[in-house]
């Protein structure tokens, strides 16, 4: 990776890159599939050292100079070890970090910072390598075909592709950024709520006697019934195939399993070695590495699919679990300061619209934890 691509991939996180540095950007992602995993890697530590920067005094400039130095360091290894290397220097920032809270009295103005739920917000991509930055605004924005017809519409954080005049589909991927949610209302009318951190595959028009799409990251769909084409959502190890019902799927790069609760009608759950069909009420597991079989268990479906109607639910949940869907929604990092407080668990519920600071005093109330935030970390203890 050159030099020149790190500065850039560090504009494009710090929101400071030109049209023509993206459109350059761009060009080199769309190179190889390696370079893609490369950026997502690289992005995924910039974000962690700029949360650790608030304490430790990171800025930019060191940043980019610590990525350069390590990059020089990869030419005498394969490319992937760079970000073994890159890891490596974060590893260390974030153990000093634990340190210096440990030994040292270190002040919080406790939560006075507060930290608000984030906007509506995604961007689209179409094969021509055109990139449409999605909002929440009133505005109306055009979606067009390579032939100019009309495709699409985006306003008030829903696009949406029904009644489209376009006659050859096209495969479009709408990305929706940590601290963020979208919604698309598919060709058959399909609606599909993406929570932040997804990525979505779709064609712009469905064609043939299947209904094909793609998921990385979490999903809550309401299919439209075709009995004569079937609904099927492909993800990293499983494939879900629906004729009309309400389902959510959780299929985060970080996440263990890949799991499919299922709202409403029925389901098929497929891995390369066997399927299962859900019924209401119940969620299937498919655990991505090691080929287990498919776990089946009933659950309360609400806990796994309020987040769609704008609600954090929690039954019994794990702190790290917690955590880490707060990361994804509110765009913080968590610092556990004990081990053993990953594992305390909380029943609750809040608005997905309220602060931060608003959900983490429900926690401390009911539980023997306390929380203090600095810029965008917060600690637990």
């Amino acid at each position: 990776m050159e030099d020149r691509i790190i500065s850039l991939i560090l504009k494009y996180e710090n929101k400071t890159i030109t049209k023509s540095e993206f459109n350059n950007l761009s060009e080199w992602v769309q190179e190889a599939d390696e370079n893609k995993k490369e950026m997502v890697e690289l992005l995924k530590l910039i974000r962690k050292l700029k949360i650790v920067e608030c304490i430790v005094n990171i800025n930019d400039k060191e940043v980019l100079d610590k990525l350069k130095t390590l990059n020089t360091k990869k030419h005498k290894v394969r490319r992937l070890k760079y970000i073994y290397y890159a890891a490596s220097f974060l590893l260390l920032i974030c153990i000093s970090v634990l340190v210096l809270f440990k030994k040292q009295d270190v002040e919080f103005t406790r939560m006075s910072q507060i930290i608000n739920s984030p906007k509506s917000g995604a961007i689209l991509r179409t094969p021509n390598g055109e990139i449409i930055y999605l909002s929440n605004t009133e505005d109306t924005i055009t979606i067009k075909d390579k032939s100019g017809s009309i495709i699409g519409k985006d306003s008030k954080a829903v696009l949406s592709y029904s009644n489209i005049s376009g006659e050859k589909p096209e495969i479009h991927t709408i990305s929706v950024p940590i601290c963020g949610e979208y919604m698309v209302v598919l060709s058959d009318g399909t609606e599909v709520w993406l929570n932040s951190g997804s990525e979505f595959s779709y064609p712009t028009k469905f064609t043939g006697n299947r209904r094909v799409v793609k998921l990385k990251g979490e999903g809550y769909f309401e299919v439209k019934t075709n009995k004569d084409k079937p609904f099927i959502v492909n993800t990293e190890v499983a494939e879900i195939k629906v004729l009309g019902t309400k389902f959510n799927i959780s299929a985060y790069e970080s996440d263990e399993f890949v799991r499919t609760t299922l709202k409403e009608g029925s389901v098929v759950v497929s891995n390369k070695e066997e399927s299962v069909r859900l019924e209401p009420g119940q969620q299937a597991g498919v655990l991505k590495v090691g080929g287990k079989p498919i776990e089946v268990k009933d659950v309360d479906v609400d806990i796994y699919t309020a987040w769609a109607h704008g609600v954090f639910e929690y039954q019994s949940m794990r702190m790290e679990d917690i955590a880490e869907q707060l990361s994804r929604w509110y765009g913080v990092e968590f610092f556990f300061m004990r081990e053993e407080l990953k594992g305390l668990k909380f029943t609750g519920a809040a608005k997905r619209m309220d602060s931060l600071n608003d959900l983490l005093k429900k926690i401390e109330k009911t539980t023997d934890i306390k929380f203090n935030i600095k810029k965008r970390a917060v600690i637990v203890k």
